[in-house]
Parts: C-alpha cells; sequence; structure tokens
C-alpha cells in the first residue's frame, strides 16, 4: 500500500464538504508549487480509465501539476479498467493529485480501495436536519433575506440534502428574490412555475391531472437538464402529495376550501387550481397509498444504480397515475 498523498478516495452525500475539502487540497498544491495546478473534472462512466492513467503519469504542459476530480467511481466495473487503476495507486505519479469522488458508500470496488491509504478515505456524511436548517437560515439571513418555515421546508424537501446543491439553488433565489424579501412557500412555488424550465411542481401538475403522456414527457426533460436529483425529485413530489392529503382530510371534516389554502399557505391561484384538480380526480385512499409507494420509491432509489433512475420513476409515474398507487405486482425484480 502506498503512503502517499497523491491519491483520494472521497464519498458520501455531503457534496458541499467534499468540494471545499478538494478546493483546500488544490490551494495547499498552488502554494508548494508557486502556481495553480491544471484542474481536470471527469466522469468514470464517460472517460476511459487507460487514457486518465496516461494523463496522471505525464508532465502537464500548462502546469507542473495535474488535479484530477474523477466523479461516479462506483461505475468502474470493467476488470481491465480496476486492475489498470489498482496498478497506478499502488505506483502513482509525483506529478499528479487524483480524487475518486462517489456519493454512495460501499460501492467502490476493493481492487481500487484497497490500495489507497487509509487517511485518504474520507466519508462525507450528510448534515443533520437541524444543521441544514440552520445553514439555509445563515444563507439568506447574510443575504438580508427573511424565510419563513414553510419555505425552509419546501427547500429542504426539493433540494438534495447537501450544502453543494444548497448553495447552487439558493444563489438562484437570492438573485431572483433580492435583499429586503419575505419568501414564504407559495412563493417559492410561484417562482418555480413560473420558470421556463420543467420541474418537479410542472410534474405535479401533469400529476395532478392523471395526464400519464405528458407527466413522462415533463420527466424526460427534467432528466435530460441535469438539474434535479431523481431522490430529491420524488421527494419533491412527497411534499406535494402531504399537501393534497392534508387537504382531502380537512375536506372531509367540511373544512371551506378557502379556509384550507389559507391554513396550509396555499397562495399561489395556479397551486389552488392544480390542488382542486387533482383532489377532483385521486380518491383519499389512493393519495394514502401513493404516499407509501413514494416512500418504498425513495428506498430504491437510494440502492440501486443510479443508470437504472430513469426506469424507476417512470414506473413510480404509471402506479401513480394509472394505478392511484397500488403497489406493483413486480416481486422478482424489485419490491417484496
Amino acid at each position: 500500500m502506498t503512503d502517499n498523498d497523491n491519491i483520494y478516495l472521497l464519498l458520501g452525500p455531503e457534496e458541499g464538504e467534499k468540494f471545499n475539502y478538494i478546493r483546500q487540497k488544490i490551494r495547499d498544491i498552488s502554494q508548494k508549487n508557486g502556481e495553480k495546478p491544471e484542474i481536470l473534472r471527469l466522469f468514470a462512466f464517460e472517460t476511459n480509465i487507460v487514457d486518465i492513467v496516461a494523463l496522471m503519469q505525464s508532465q502537464s504542459l500548462f502546469a507542473q501539476h495535474t488535479v484530477i476530480v474523477l466523479n461516479n467511481t462506483e461505475a468502474i466495473r470493467n476488470a481491465n479498467d480496476i486492475k489498470v487503476l489498482g496498478e497506478y495507486i499502488k505506483n502513482p505519479s509525483t506529478v499528479s493529485t487524483l480524487f475518486l469522488l462517489s456519493r454512495n458508500i460501499g460501492d467502490i470496488s476493493k481492487g481500487i480501495e484497497s490500495g489507497i491509504p487509509r487517511k485518504n478515505r474520507i466519508i462525507f456524511w450528510e448534515l443533520y436536519e437541524n444543521k441544514k436548517r440552520e445553514w439555509l437560515n445563515n444563507f439568506f439571513r447574510n443575504r438580508q433575506i427573511r424565510m419563513s418555515d414553510d419555505a425552509i421546508q419546501l427547500l429542504l424537501e426539493m433540494v438534495q440534502n447537501n450544502t453543494y446543491d444548497f448553495k447552487s439553488e439558493c444563489n438562484k433565489l437570492a438573485l431572483f428574490f433580492g435583499p429586503g424579501a419575505v419568501v414564504h412557500g407559495d412563493d417559492l412555488e410561484k417562482y418555480l412555475f413560473h420558470s421556463k424550465e420543467e420541474n418537479v411542481f410542472t410534474l405535479f401538475e401533469r400529476i395532478a391531472g392523471r395526464d400519464f403522456v405528458s407527466a413522462i414527457e415533463i420527466l424526460e426533460k427534467i432528466l435530460a437538464s441535469g438539474e434535479s436529483d431523481s431522490i430529491a425529485l420524488i421527494n419533491g413530489l412527497l411534499w406535494q402529495m402531504r399537501k393534497l392529503l392534508s387537504i382531502k382530510i380537512l375536506l372531509n371534516d367540511n373544512f371551506h376550501k378557502d379556509e384550507i389554502f389559507q391554513r396550509l399557505a396555499i397562495r399561489n391561484k395556479k397551486s389552488q387550481r392544480i390542488y382542486a384538480e387533482a383532489h377532483s380526480r385521486y380518491g383519499l385512499n389512493e393519495v394514502k397509498q401513493i404516499i407509501i409507494l413514494v416512500s418504498d420509491f425513495d428506498k430504491l432509489l437510494r440502492s440501486i444504480r443510479s443508470d437504472l433512475h430513469r426506469l424507476l420513476l417512470q414506473l413510480f409515474l404509471y402506479y401513480c397515475i394509472k394505478k392511484g398507487g397500488m403497489k406493483p405486482q413486480i416481486k422478482d425484480m424489485f419490491f417484496s
């Protein structure tokens, strides 16, 4: 096993802290060499491992040192690729630093992981719920924006739970609302509905209308944009389904719809129309079944390879819209 500091394996879902760690290492390299290194960001599923090793073994034309950040390391499954990379890890170049990244834990080939010094294998765990809230509140407070509790809850549901994604989305929101703004959950919904991109709200609109074909089309646009994580997407739908469940329960208790919308802070007229349509098209038991279905698919998405996520989300939409949340009868594939 090598004792060098040129190979790192960075695992776990907390992307923000992970990239902060890489930035600090790059600053250390820059200080040591008196210049910034050449930095290459690559993905394991679209890059030839032999080419990556060749890059690391060669002196860069542009800098004394090369830093390669290789994402989705869990995708390296070919036996020859594992052997080539494993051999390099045993005797790495001194003119390159390699960061192997994966959100998954325990999915890296032993032929790769075992050669990396234990001190260079670091897991960046997801923040606790209270720490996420604290991070979001501090972010907007520093930009003189006040976020209501329901707005913070929506962000927690909608954005993948790491500070890297939080920062990306919150920067957009801060620019849109500006200093001095007071932002509620329905303000976020309105912002997302009026953006030009398809998102979890426009997807829910098609689910509300039980329009399976259009829902699939919007799903494909969302996935093609690369802007939404599958788990964050399905949890965004869960957030809206829970609101729909609350609406149906309150209506059954003879509350007037206007009072219900006020109670649930659904002030956006378009959102009210969409929830009203969803109420008319789904029964109470169907909504309950869909919420359970979301939980099942959330577990699957967290445990199955990312290249299967598109199929799982398509299946979810089918059993949600066409079957009203009825649990899939495909025991030999996913469900028990």
